[in-house]
């Protein structure tokens, strides 16, 4: 895989502002819910420098809601709050657990052996 591709780094890019979307999202549900949580983003976004690409989630969520003893445990937070079906819960977007689509083929290794007068008639292969 070619990090630097234009399509891949695009790919990662979005995902990257759909989580960001999210955990605001939660975190302004929270807050409706009356869990304000504005001080231990803060502090969170702080101590990590708010790096670039920094992986923001329910888990970190979860720990600032133990953090302002809104819960017991990052388990408590999951389970009462933030777990699918929960009253702070926001479906995920974009990529999920799928891949990207792109329009191509198999990569040009696996084309050129496919393609082979030896490998073509794959099916009268026996395993022995």
């Amino acid at each position: 895989m070619d990090l630097n591709d234009d399509f891949f780094e695009g790919t990662l890019e979005r995902q990257r502002g759909f989580r960001l979307t999210r955990f605001n999202r939660i975190v302004d549900r929270l807050g409706q819910l009356g869990y304000p949580l504005d001080d231990q983003i803060d502090k969170l976004l702080a101590g990590r420098g708010a790096a670039p690409g920094a992986a923001l989630g329910r888990l970190q969520i979860a720990r600032c809601l133990v953090a302002a003893r809104y819960a017991s445990s990052v388990d408590d937070a999951m389970q009462r709050l933030l777990g699918r079906g929960k009253p702070a819960y926001v479906p995920r977007q974009g990529l999920g657990r799928t891949r990207p689509s792109r329009p191509s083929g198999p990569p040009a290794a696996c084309r050129h052996w496919l393609t082979s007068p030896t490998h073509t008639n794959v099916a009268s292969w026996s395993r022995t």
